[in-house]
C-alpha cells in the first residue's frame, strides 16, 4: 500500500476513539496508487469517493501528499492491531474544523474541534495552533475554544477539592 495519511473526520474518529463517527475514510497520498489499490480491492469510483458495496465503506482520496495542507512533520502514527496508521496532526484538525465552523457555517465542526482539544489539551502545541488559526483567520474561534479549555480545567480542579488558581 502506498504511503498515506488519514485526515478529516476519519482522523478525528480515530483520535477521539469513536466519540465522533465519520461517514467515510479521508486519505491524502499518491492518488494514482491509492485509487489503483482501491480498484483492485473491488471499490467503485462514484463521483468524488470510492465505494465498496461488500464492505459498506466509502473512501475519499482528498489530495496528493505534495498538496497536503497542514504540517507533515506533525503527523502522528497510531499503532493498531492491524498495523500503524498515520494521522493528520491534532492541531491541524482543530484549526480546519474551526475554519469550517466559521466560514462554511457548519456549527457541529466547532464541537469536533472541542472534542479533540479537550482530549489532547495537555499535549497541544498552542503556539502552533495560534499561528495556524491566525493564518486561517480563525483566531477568534481558537481563543474562545482555548478559554473554554481553561475554564474546564478550573472547574475540574475545583471538583477535585483543590482551590481555584488565584490571579495576582
Amino acid at each position: 500500500m502506498p504511503p498515506l495519511i488519514v485526515v478529516g473526520g476519519s482522523a478525528i474518529e480515530l483520535y477521539s476513539e469513536g466519540e465522533y463517527v465519520s461517514g467515510d475514510i479521508d486519505l491524502v497520498g499518491d492518488r494514482e496508487k491509492i485509487e489503483s489499490t482501491l480498484e483492485s480491492w473491488g471499490f467503485e469510483h462514484r463521483e468524488r469517493e470510492w465505494y465498496s458495496q461488500d464492505w459498506k465503506l466509502a473512501v475519499d482520496v482528498v489530495n496528493d501528499l505534495s498538496r497536503m495542507t497542514g504540517s507533515r512533520t506533525r503527523v502522528r502514527t497510531l499503532v493498531t492491531a492491524f498495523g500503524p496508521v498515520r494521522l493528520a496532526a491534532v492541531e491541524d484538525l482543530i484549526v480546519k474544523r474551526l475554519t469550517s465552523a466559521k466560514y462554511w457555517s457548519i456549527p457541529s465542526d466547532r464541537e469536533h474541534a472541542a472534542i479533540l482539544a479537550r482530549k489532547y489539551r495537555d499535549e497541544l502545541d498552542r503556539e502552533y495552533i495560534t499561528q495556524a488559526a491566525s493564518a486561517a483567520e480563525v483566531s477568534d474561534e481558537w481563543t474562545a475554544l482555548d478559554l473554554a479549555l481553561t475554564d474546564d480545567r478550573r472547574t475540574s480542579t475545583r471538583r477535585k477539592g483543590r482551590p481555584p488558581d488565584r490571579q495576582k
